[in-house]
């Protein structure tokens, strides 16, 4: 049996492809979204990633949290 040649894999750019980027800053799973909009109106992020420690030093990602999420679901 012969073995099958591999061809290249194409590199891909990926700040190439169009898309909305945004700043991102931690906010921990137990915080309120009190607390995260007070860390978007800081400047601390233009998005939140929520994130909690799964085991010592293993931090779990949960998701990313945006401004627009919050004030569509919160109110003052």
């Amino acid at each position: 049996m012969e073995a099958e040649q591999e061809e290249p894999l194409e590199e891909i750019d990926l700040m190439a492809i169009p898309r909305k980027r945004l700043e991102l800053a931690p906010i921990h799973l137990h915080e309120t979204l009190q607390e995260a909009l007070e860390k978007l109106n800081k400047g601390e992020g233009e998005a939140l990633y929520v994130q909690r420690m799964s085991a010592p030093g293993i931090w779990r990602i949960y998701g990313i949290l945006t401004r627009e999420q919050i004030e569509s679901s919160y109110q003052l």
